[in-house]
């Protein structure tokens, strides 16, 4: 009976060990896979810059302003080509303003100004930035705008404690 016993925790070790093996193998083509579309929308992103007829020198800007960004962290939906997440909003940025006629120093002035969102609040902010681009406003009217957005509500001023002063020091 003992050896029985033994034989079936070793074979549900054997089991469980190259469940593991198999999870890892998994994780690394998952890996591999994220990191060949990315390739892809880079150079996607490179064919749409040079058709437009944008500079060597501001194709390397923008290729720099969004390095990183373009990492999508969620499976990509076949039917929209568009990744999501961060990266995916910000890569329909580009792809917007390239197509709206902006200059790569503008692209990269714009999303310098969208860097500094959180990933909850960016898909507003691209949707905004879309808008405005469409009705004709210039980068530093759009630049202007999203700074607006960035400064933080005046909360009203609490009575100070006993024994603080109303005056900062």
């Amino acid at each position: 009976m003992m050896d029985l016993e033994l034989l079936v925790f070793f074979a549900f070790m054997a089991l469980l060990v190259l469940c593991l093996i198999a999870l890892g193998f998994v994780a690394m083509m998952l890996n591999h896979r994220q990191q060949v579309r990315r390739h892809e929308q880079e150079n996607e992103l490179k064919r749409d810059l040079v058709a437009k007829g944008v500079s060597a020198d501001e194709i390397e800007r923008i290729i720099k302003a969004t390095a990183g960004e373009m990492t999508p962290k969620y499976a990509q939906p076949a039917e929209t080509r568009r990744p999501k997440g961060a990266g995916g909003d910000r890569a329909h940025l580009v792809q917007l303003l390239c197509e709206h006629g902006m200059q790569g120093g503008d692209v990269e002035r714009v999303l310098h100004a969208v860097g500094d969102y959180a990933d909850d609040e960016l898909p507003a902010k691209v949707a905004a930035i879309e808008s405005m681009v469409e009705n004709g406003m210039e980068v530093g009217d759009i630049e202007r705008v999203l700074r607006a957005f960035q400064h933080t509500p005046v909360t009203p001023d609490l009575p100070p404690d006993k024994g603080q002063s109303a005056f900062r020091e």
